[in-house]
């Protein structure tokens, strides 16, 4: 049952964007999260690689990690777990 579905996702994703089969053959043939996540999002987003970008569900679980981003890492929040990075400051002298 699974298999036809991931057929049929297949063959759709080809009707209509050929070149982005390829993130689902791999989601679907391995282990890869990068590759399952771009898969969620193309078919999530009609394989329109825009509406990923600018896509308004904030509330979805992969918004942080979708692909296509144009994000400025110095305007990115931290990841809940990252740790701070703390500037240090040369013109404190230490003992």
């Amino acid at each position: 049952m699974i298999v036809e579905a991931h057929d049929a996702t297949l063959r759709a994703v080809r009707g209509i964007a050929l070149d982005k089969a390829g993130h689902f053959e791999k989601a679907y043939g391995s282990n890869s999260l990068r590759a399952a996540i771009t898969a969620a999002c193309l078919k999530c987003r009609m394989c329109q690689v825009a509406m990923i970008r600018d896509c308004p569900d904030l509330q979805c679980p992969l918004h942080r990690t979708r692909p296509y981003q144009n994000v400025n890492p110095e305007d990115a929040e931290p990841l809940r777990g990252e740790a701070e990075v703390i500037e240090h400051d040369e013109t404190t002298t230490s003992l």
